[in-house]
């Protein structure tokens, strides 16, 4: 039998089979018709609202107009199913939000209704009439005003219009209200940028409520400004004409394109304005956190390349250390010493961003622009560009410097920066300022400063950029911390002291060691917004305390009192060694009173007390003793005279009188004169009586 029969014989005996298939098909078909058609009974897609017919969540309705779609939504990620009104992305998946009402009041279940009120406002309610959002719409006619009609239209554009319309040809005839005009996050082709336009952040990924950031345009001016809260936290153009900011004017300008253009500006809710082509980040700002308005304050310098960020520029400290060491750089920094003087020196600082000038002028040369400063006492610094034509530009700060970052490779400026001397010199033999770094007494940029011992470190000319030189290469340095003896580096493929040490392969004699590596303790807290940078890491190395200073004549001792340059015991070069009774104190950088000296003080005192003492005492005793030997002497002329008849009288009134008027009359003396007196006065009487 051929296979052709077998099978027709086959069908033949099956017929029955094959027509109940057949039929189960068809049925099967038809349920497939009608489930396509099901969601349709319950969830139906229009894009305006009338009076009479509101939308409803509980019925899945939603208005579709282009390629928008406006209802009722939960957030992506959202576990507790609140429901907010809002317009989004026509099928986005995930969701892409543009416009929410009730952002701050959200619907605990699916019963809200988005309808328009008897007053003329639209309204976003529960089940009991309960208002969660509302237009701001006052004395407003009742709605559907003869002979128009009032309703709330989705637009191709996005738009949530309430408008009146012509019910013959639903042409609008005035317009109340607009979305457009009252923006959530997101603005979009079509909207007009002005001064009274404000987007506002999320709260969160999740959360639509109203956030920190808000992004607004300067009334007047063609400046973009987010605020964080109050605050100022980004702004374009932050240096007016002094640097080229193009990239930014070049991508704001998107803002006025023509509507077809398929983008939308976000305020996102971590502060960064962004502009999005299609679902693709087109362009956003801040893009670093050293974009962020004034980050490190006022002569606070920003380096988005290490993980402290700021710093402030030698000369200056923070106006208050507990805020900079938890990382609140807002204050900024003040000048150590107080005023301007006309003996000030200035700092070179290149390639750097900063706050626009105060003053621009022309001028033959760098020399009169300097003087110009140094004549202004409210100068801080200023610039100087050298033209071919002779006629150069010189640019003056008088308000306190802001916005400074350093190492911007998007066209920085050379600027100075005023300081006083003796702000950045803590010895003669220091090495001078290196950008916005002051390297201390013992670390050497070149053999003339420093202590060659520690001469691993260059300074770049053209950046102003430190690095530190070992075996393996150049590394940057990040911040120097003289307190601490400490810097650190940036290396890239680093994970701990070990990875570290390998990969700089310090040698042992160095006088530098690895302190810290990649991953120990390095857990300060990153800036909102801003991802970190993996491939470089910070590592900490600490100096060796320094041995005596290294001279070559008696004048390189200048700056280490109580020492002299001699050759050392053990024949090596000449060092400023310590006279007698001191010693070398390595952490104070200079020759201290030794142990020694100080027990031959401590017996010495008293000694000399001592010998002090008895020496007085010898002194008193033999003017005592010499007064007594005279006052005995003077009483025995006295006897002598008493006991001479032929003794002038004259002669013996003018001892007496002497007597009395000197120091040394005691009471002994007055009575031995009155006795003398008596024998003088009986020795006369006598006379008397014998010539009588």
């Amino acid at each position: 039998m051929s296979p052709v029969l077998a099978i027709y014989l086959c069908l033949t005996r099956n017929k029955r089979t094959i027509i109940a298939a057949m039929s189960l098909l068809i049925h099967m078909f038809s349920l497939f018709i009608v489930l396509i058609g099901f969601p349709a009974l319950f969830c139906s897609a229009r894009d305006t609202i009338t009076f009479n017919d509101p939308l409803r969540d509980q019925e899945a309705e939603t208005l579709v107009s282009g390629k928008y779609e406006l209802g009722f939504f939960t957030p992506n990620g959202r576990s507790d199913n609140k429901r907010y009104l809002g317009i989004w992305y026509y099928k986005s998946r995930p969701r892409t939000v543009v416009w929410v009402a009730n952002r701050d009041e959200p619907l605990e279940d699916s019963t809200g209704v988005f309808a328009l009120s008897k007053d003329g406002n639209l309204r976003v309610l529960d089940m009991q009439n309960k208002s969660y959002w509302s237009t701001p719409l006052t004395g407003r006619p009742f709605v559907n005003s003869f002979p128009y009609r009032t309703t709330v239209r989705l637009m191709d554009t996005g738009n949530l219009v309430l408008r009146e319309e012509d019910p013959k040809n639903n042409v609008s005839v005035i317009t109340h209200w607009k979305s457009f005009d009252y923006p959530s996050d997101t603005f979009l082709p079509g909207m007009k940028m002005n001064e009274d336009l404000v987007l506002s952040s999320w709260v969160s990924n999740d959360d639509p409520g109203h956030g920190d950031f808000t992004f607004q345009k300067d009334e007047g001016e063609s400046q973009y400004n987010i605020r964080k809260k109050t605050v100022r936290y980004w702004q374009n153009k932050v240096s007016g004409s002094f640097i080229d900011s193009s990239d930014d004017e070049a991508n704001l300008t998107i803002l006025l394109s023509p509507q077809d253009y398929d983008w939308r500006l976000v305020m996102n809710f971590t502060g960064q304005i962004q502009i999005y082509m299609g679902d693709d980040l087109h362009w956003w700002a801040p893009r670093s956190p050293c974009s962020v308005y004034n980050l490190c304050g006022n002569f606070g310098s920003c380096n988005d390349g290490t993980q402290s960020l700021c710093k402030c520029l030698p000369g200056f400290e923070p106006k208050s250390l507990h805020k900079w060491n938890s990382r609140d750089f807002w204050e900024g920094c003040t000048r150590k010493s107080s005023g301007h003087t006309k003996n000030d020196v200035f700092l070179s600082l290149k390639k750097m961003k900063v706050s626009k000038p105060d003053e621009h002028f022309r001028t033959n040369n760098e020399t009169d622009c300097k003087m110009a400063c140094l004549e202004n006492e409210n100068c801080h610094g200023y610039s100087y560009e050298f033209r071919d034509t002779g006629r150069c530009n010189c640019w003056i700060w008088s308000e306190e410097l802001k916005n400074l970052w350093e190492n911007y490779t998007s066209g920085g400026r050379d600027i100075q920066v005023r300081v006083a001397v003796s702000d950045i010199e803590s010895t003669r033999r220091s090495c001078e300022t290196c950008g916005t770094n002051i390297i201390p007494y013992p670390l050497s940029t070149e053999p003339s400063c420093g202590d060659i011992r520690y001469w691993s470190f260059n300074c770049s000319n053209d950046t102003g950029q430190l690095s530190f030189q070992t075996y393996t290469g150049f590394y940057s340095v990040a911040n120097i911390k003289p307190e601490n003896r400490t810097f650190s580096v940036l290396v890239q493929n680093c994970t701990d002291v070990e990875s570290a040490n390998r990969l700089l392969q310090l040698n042992h004699s160095s006088m530098f060691y690895v302190s810290r590596g990649c991953n120990d303790v390095w857990n300060q807290p990153k800036l909102d917004g801003f991802l970190e940078d993996n491939d470089f890491k910070e590592v900490e190395i600490a100096w060796m305390l320094p041995p005596e200073p290294i001279c070559y004549a008696s004048k390189d001792c200048i700056d280490w009192p109580h020492s002299s340059c001699r050759a050392s015991g053990n024949g090596k070069k000449c060092q400023c060694q310590c006279n007698e009774f001191f010693h070398w104190e390595p952490s104070l950088l200079n020759c201290t009173a030794g142990h020694a000296t100080k027990e031959k003080l401590l017996f010495l005192i008293p000694v000399g007390i001592t010998a002090t003492a008895l020496i007085i005492s010898g002194v008193v005793f033999s003017l005592y003793f010499l007064r007594r030997r005279r006052i005995e002497h003077l009483r025995e002329s006295r006897r002598r005279i008493q006991g001479n008849q032929a003794f002038r009288l004259y002669d013996s009134v003018k001892r007496v009188k002497d007597l009395i008027l000197s120091e040394e009359f005691l009471e002994e003396d007055r009575k031995d004169i009155d006795a003398g007196s008596m024998g003088m006065r009986n020795t006369n009487k006598k006379r008397t009586s014998v010539s009588r």
